[in-house]
């Protein structure tokens, strides 16, 4: 078993034949920041069983009196489905969060030369007001014909 970094390890991943295992927030983190579209789409399967399931201690001092408290606070989070929403949430605002550093590191990269995608709306508008004018003209023009008959 070798250890890889994270970049190359999912680069491994994503060129075929290759499982890459560490702690499934860690993956939902990696891969919402850096292995996703804009509308969330990605190309990495995470698997839904967990291998080895961890999870986080909390130390309270030996016989202390709020420890049964705490126990019931945090059993009734985790029942509720706040503690998942959180993390999905935190999840996507770090996602987005970089999603917008990546568009803003673009933006400061450099000029970019304009082309007809940029321009679309200008032309919507010129086309727009060339169907104004044709409108207009022949308006003119059958007005002209029924003035003509009618004299």
């Amino acid at each position: 078993m070798q250890y890889h970094n994270m970049k190359s390890s999912m680069n491994k991943v994503l060129q075929g034949n290759y499982a890459f295992i560490s702690w499934k927030t860690y993956f939902r983190n990696l891969i919402a920041r850096y292995y996703s579209d804009n509308n969330g789409a990605t190309q990495v399967y995470i698997a839904r069983e967990e291998f080895f399931p961890g999870g986080f201690g909390w130390a309270f001092p030996k016989d202390s009196p709020y420890l049964s408290s705490f126990d019931r606070v945090f059993q009734r989070l985790v029942e509720s489905g706040l503690i998942d929403k959180w993390m999905t949430d935190l999840i996507q605002l770090s996602a987005s969060e970089n999603r917008e550093k990546v568009l803003l590191e673009a933006e400061v990269e450099g000029a970019e030369a304009f082309t007809v995608f940029h321009l679309q709306g200008i032309f919507l508008i010129m086309l727009g007001g060339f169907l104004l004018a044709l409108m207009a003209f022949l308006g003119e023009v059958m007005l002209g014909y029924l003035s003509v008959e009618l004299k």
